[in-house]
């Protein structure tokens, strides 16, 4: 099934893809074996004919630390610059009040929870630290290379790479370029120099006035020969003299061959396209999953610091938020997707966050609510002092904003990715690796549900907490607490089982995991609500559904009664159209209701941007214009759960996927860490491929009542036969190989 292609001039060495190994989480090499359908790369190439919005028509690359936006300008051709790693990470709390503090039996909190004054202040940003300028005034015309991560503009007079090997941008042209400063008032003037002929700018992002962020430098250099133009940047935190090293890392790429630079670069991108692959007779929705992908492989590598929720910051100051984690969805969603994409190790950079910012939920939890455990708030910012109590600032620099920081929901959300990381790669290495923060939040959630009142049929009234993006504070029993809480407790008891850890703590999370709520429901409208007692709203994030998908509690294989029950509350739930579209498509796949792949679709089509990047919103919202939202790359997963999915461990194939519809797909990750792939055609599953990576049982929801299995060897294993439910199991080596078809 495996197409084998090669890209004519690479060497044989860049042949071979890099993936995260399961069992020792160390970047191996792939055998040589050829991008799977590398027809579909081709003809998702993007094309635009004018580049005069850099909200719309903007060319996006990036090498996954290091990113942009290209577009046009009063007869200049703009590289805008930003790198994951350069955030102006002052916190000025000076005029916030002192932290709330909660009380779980009352409900009362100590003062009114509105968002502080810090929050109002230009910072903490992400911030456009140079723009490379090219004199420009021709055609506009421009076509983006997915494949070779290139975009080249008017038939070649400007090509621009994003180099994947470096830190450092190839623009190919006879035209003058300039390298600028970008000026923003909250920080100095930058320095601007020439050294042996290259030219830089050097910022400076200050320090917080009490000394708890001390700051840091970005450098940007650039180096020409001829055409060839080389724009390196180094951050303070990745030099201890950013700027010789970025004067030194510029010369050293003029002096290298072309050829050479760009086959690297075109080498470590055929690498990432190895991965995986899908074919569908939908051409255009091909085209989204291929090039989301590619947006989110600009976004982010598994080394960096984490993205933020824009890729190339538009605007300066940003009224977008800070460009923070936000994690009652957004910093989920945008790594979310890399599971089933089978890149699994670009969740390192969210996983770091997670457990980098332990300690300082484990104050906040103490400081808020007076109990043992972490609890993680609704913004997380960059570079934030791992210690709370050594911080001088007000408060201690935390920051804790609105109402929504007090969603009690928000840890176990905060979970289901680093979760996913283990149970996607099933190792014990991996499980030791994550399980810190994964106690340390359940610790948090016992010991709150031990606080709460029970209602006469013994389960626990649930708060106080916040329906997340719907006011106010001080509402119960929230599906969306309800949900993570059960995905949280029983995530933990796994892991606990396993490392035979924390036996005690176990004891406690079983309690209250059978004292848990049911999901409240309006007994006019008969729809799940996001509340006790509450109705039916214009939903912001899509609460009542949320059990469903990101928090994995309702499924396929759930009771008739809850399946009827959450399809009806899925199909006539009304939202905004703002935060909405990845979770209630991923709910509508998860239970293959018939609109799923006509819903996604018409979503897609309403958000779709001339560069191929998605809006936030449906409607013509003022923040569609803020920048390109990282969390919308989110969408190729969502194409990928209509071929594969694997919840409740059980495999099902083409699960949301038409019967009349043909589609294939290769080694797309499933929990297990199985490696599948399969084809449809003329209505009918043909084969399906499975590469089990560490071994295990593998549970499939066959389409056949009796099951051949072949391994590698092309060996009869054996014929086995569906069972009540059609589902087919059988044992996995690691490393084999297995084919799956109808039993002639």
């Amino acid at each position: 099934m495996r197409r084998s292609f090669r890209i004519t001039g690479i060497i044989s060495v860049f042949l071979v893809g890099t993936l995260m190994a399961c069992s020792d989480q160390i970047v191996k090499e792939w055998l040589a074996g050829g991008v799977p359908y590398p027809e579909m790369l081709e003809q998702a190439k993007i094309t635009l004919d004018r580049l005069d919005s850099a909200s719309e028509d903007a060319v996006i690359q990036g090498n996954g630390d290091l990113h942009s936006i290209l577009y046009a300008k009063e007869n200049l051709i703009v590289l805008r610059l930003a790198k994951n790693d350069v955030y102006d990470a002052r916190i000025d709390t000076e005029e916030d009040k002192e932290l709330a503090r909660i009380d779980i039996k009352t409900g009362k909190t100590s003062r009114e929870l509105d968002l502080p004054p810090s929050w109002n202040k230009p910072y903490p940003l992400s911030i456009n630290f140079a723009n490379v300028e090219i004199d420009y005034s021709g055609s506009q015309q421009t076509t983006i290379d997915v494949f070779r991560a290139n975009a080249n503009i008017n038939g070649g007079e400007i090509i621009v790479r994003a180099l994947l090997q470096d830190n450092v941008y190839y623009i190919k042209t006879a035209r003058n370029l300039k390298l600028k400063a970008q000026p923003w008032e909250p920080i100095p003037p930058a320095l601007t120099g020439s050294n042996d002929g290259v030219q830089w700018v050097k910022q400076e992002l200050p320090p917080d006035e009490s000394g708890d962020w001390k700051g840091m430098q970005v450098v940007t250099a650039m180096a020409s020969k001829g055409e060839n133009h080389y724009i390196a940047v180094v951050s303070s935190l990745e030099a201890e003299n950013p700027l010789d090293k970025a004067i030194a890392l510029a010369k050293q790429y003029v002096q290298k061959e072309e050829v050479a630079v760009v086959e690297k670069h075109e080498g470590l991108w055929y690498n990432y396209w190895q991965a995986s692959g899908i074919k569908l007779s939908d051409l255009e929705l091909s085209k989204v999953w291929y090039r989301n992908l590619y947006f989110a492989r600009c976004a982010q590598n598994p080394k960096s610091q984490a993205i933020g929720l824009f890729i190339g910051p538009l605007l300066q100051p940003l009224d977008g938020w800070h460009d923070n984690y936000t994690i009652n969805y957004n910093f989920q969603q945008t790594f979310w997707s890399f599971l089933n994409t089978n890149h699994i190790e670009f969740l390192n950079p969210y996983n770091k966050v997670v457990l980098d910012y332990l300690p300082r939920a484990q104050w906040f939890a103490k400081q808020t609510y007076g109990v043992e455990g972490a609890f993680y708030p609704h913004n997380i910012y960059r570079h934030e002092p791992v210690n709370p109590e050594q911080c001088k600032s007000n408060n201690n620099r935390m920051f804790a904003g609105g109402p929504w920081a007090y969603t009690l929901g928000l840890s176990g959300f905060l979970m289901h990715n680093l979760w996913l990381s283990y149970k996607y790669c099933p190792t014990e290495a991996q499980l030791n690796k994550i399980y810190p923060a994964i106690r340390e939040m359940a610790r948090f959630y016992a010991a709150f549900s031990e606080q709460c009142s029970l209602d006469n049929e013994g389960y626990l009234i649930l708060g106080p907490t916040v329906s997340p993006e719907h006011m106010p504070f001080g509402v119960y029993n929230c599906p969306f607490d309800i949900a993570f809480m059960k995905l949280m407790f029983v995530g933990f008891l796994e892991a606990s089982e396993k490392l035979n850890a924390d036996l005690e703590l176990a004891q406690k999370v079983r309690k209250y995991l059978k004292r848990l709520p049911p999901y409240p429901i309006d007994k006019e409208s008969g729809y799940l609500v996001d509340r006790n007692a509450g109705k039916p709203l214009e939903y912001n994030i899509p609460v009542p559904t949320t059990p469903i998908f990101p928090a994995e509690q309702i499924t396929f294989f759930s009771s008739e009664d809850d399946r009827e029950l959450f399809t009806k509350t899925l199909q006539n739930i009304k939202t905004n159209g703002n935060n909405s579209t990845i979770m209630l498509a991923v709910a509508k796949a998860r239970l293959s209701t018939p609109d799923a792949l006509s819903w996604l679709k018409e979503q897609i089509g309403m958000r779709q941007k001339p560069n191929g990047s998605l809006n936030l919103s449906g409607q013509n919202a003022a923040f569609n214009g803020f920048g390109h939202y990282t969390e919308m790359f989110a969408v190729s997963g969502a194409v990928s759960e209509l071929l594969l999915q694997s919840v409740d461990n059980i495999i099902r194939i083409f699960p949301a996927w038409p019967k009349n519809k043909d589609a294939e797909f290769s080694t797309l990750r499933t929990a297990g860490g199985f490696l599948v792939s399969a084809s449809q055609e003329d209505s009918e599953i043909k084969v399906v491929e499975v590469k089990s990576t560490v071994g295990g049982t593998f549970r499939f929801l066959s389409p056949w009542k009796v099951t051949q299995i072949k391994n590698d060897n092309n060996a009869m294993l054996q014929e086995i036969k569906v069972d009540d439910n059609g589902i087919v199991y059988f044992e996995t080596k690691p490393g084999e190989h297995y084919t799956l078809t109808r039993s002639k």
